[in-house]
Formats: structure tokens, sequence, C-alpha cells
């Protein structure tokens, strides 16, 4: 369960690293959906 949050947060901070412009304009925001990943629930990032 902690490496599948690890991943997916992993993941997360990749895409925001790929194309942070484009999170944006969607209003994301990386810090908040990334602490419900740290809990070993993914919300929004699947």
């Amino acid at each position: 369960m902690y490496n599948k949050a690890r991943n997916q947060r992993s993941t997360a901070e990749a895409q925001e690293r790929a194309n942070p412009a484009d999170l944006k304009q969607k209003g994301a925001r990386p810090m908040v959906d990334m602490e419900p990943a740290q809990q070993g629930q993914a919300v929004g990032i699947r």
C-alpha cells in the first residue's frame, strides 16, 4: 500500500514537471493532491 501511494505521488510529481502550465489551467493544487496520496489514498491521481 505504501509503495503504491509513493509511486502515484512520484507520477504526480513527474506530471507536474512535464507540464506545470497544464495543471495550473485545470486549477490543480499539487501540494493538496499529495496529502491523500501519503495516506495511501490516491485522490484525483489515477
